[in-house]
């Protein structure tokens, strides 16, 4: 089992956050995660209520859609991304990666 050092010197059990990270997500709460650019609090994508719970904490519009974090291209499909043929190349070359496509979504507009 791998330990991060933390700057305190404590040593940090990675796969203790992990799994406690994935408990949280799994019954509906928000985590706070790094990404390639910013921190950003990320919920399961098809959980409504912990989405209800983002909108609250960062006091978001309704109407401003959230991006979709995928392992896969085919498993944001199975959450309602609908891309074309130009994003299924692109992200054949570039996934996983940091890159972000537009498409619509199964639940009307567009999502990221």
């Amino acid at each position: 089992m791998k330990k991060l050092s933390l700057l305190s010197g404590q040593a940090l059990d990675i796969r203790g956050v992990v799994e406690e990270t994935a408990d949280i997500l799994e019954k509906g709460g928000v985590a706070l995660i790094p990404t390639e650019t910013v921190y950003g609090r990320v919920c399961r994508w098809d959980s409504d209520t912990a989405k209800e719970k983002i909108f609250r904490m960062k006091n978001r519009p309704r109407d401003k859609h959230f991006q979709m974090l995928a392992v896969s291209l085919a498993q944001a499909e199975e959450w309602g991304y609908k891309p074309d043929e130009a994003s299924r190349k692109i992200a054949a070359v570039f996934f996983p990666g940091a890159l972000t496509l537009i498409a619509p979504s199964s639940f009307g507009g567009h999502i990221g």
